[in-house]
């Protein structure tokens, strides 16, 4: 991950030989026209070159060793998803995952670098679940994540994601918030608050068999849960106790 600046000109120069050298063109050439012209040094050039016919890479499981730039990838995986198929937009994405899961086995004391690369491949396509994030950041030590939480803007990425959602039974809720009476039908405690909107209790109806997993969206397959217990249910370690009916 080198640490020198570089300008627009530059990554377009880069982007410009390395689709070159994926269609056929000569990589030693490309190389040299980026370091006798565009100020680039040797090895640099190689790495970005390299990393530009890498992601450009119709096989599958593409992927490449050498070091890279988080702004000369976030420019060429731009310039990939305008010009390119999504399917090859993807394969891009893919192959700099890869690319940084890879570096970081291999080179530990790179990991809060490549971590800040992944983030910066979120921008491109958001991880949905959080958890997935904190795997990434379990095993670093205080330092590391001191730098980590000031490494990124005090204002997070906004970015539009689309999503599948299921069309429930708004009377199937109603009646299992019914039964449930105010209080979670795992833990037996009432709910921790009232509604601002209407007053009355706040509780979670979830499915016992998920609606994912072909649940029936019936109220025998529903229950009421306090915000606790509904997390634990979907996160928790003892998940399975909520696949038991209470009717």
């Amino acid at each position: 991950m080198a640490g020198k600046k570089y300008n627009v000109q530059q990554f377009e120069k880069v982007y410009e030989l390395g689709k070159l050298v994926h269609n056929g063109s000569d990589k030693n050439h490309a190389i040299d026209v980026l370091v006798n012209s565009h100020s680039f040094n040797k090895r640099t050039a190689n790495y970005f070159i390299t990393a530009v016919i890498s992601s450009l890479s119709s096989f599958e499981n593409s992927s490449y060793t050498t070091s890279t730039n988080v702004d000369f990838t976030r420019f060429f995986l731009d310039q990939i998803k305008k010009e390119y198929p999504i399917d090859k937009f993807n394969n891009a994405l893919n192959c700099n995952h890869r690319h940084a899961e890879n570096w970081i086995k291999i080179n530990k004391t790179q990991k809060v670098k490549m971590i800040t690369f992944l983030a910066m491949l979120d921008e491109f396509r958001p991880i949905s679940n959080t958890e997935d994030h904190y795997e990434r950041y379990r095993d670093l030590t205080q330092s590391e994540l001191e730098i980590l939480s000031r490494t990124f803007p005090k204002k997070p990425t906004r970015v539009l994601t689309t999503t599948w959602a299921f069309i429930r039974n708004s009377a199937v809720v109603l009646k299992v918030l019914n039964r449930a009476a105010g209080y979670c039908e795992m833990c037996k405690n009432p709910a921790p608050f009232l509604k601002i909107n209407e007053g009355g209790p706040y509780l979670e109806v979830h499915h016992i068999i998920p609606l994912a997993d072909d649940g029936d969206d019936i109220v025998e397959n529903a229950m009421a849960l306090c915000p606790n217990c509904h997390r634990e249910a979907h996160l928790g370690v003892d998940w399975k106790k909520f696949r038991k009916s209470t009717t």
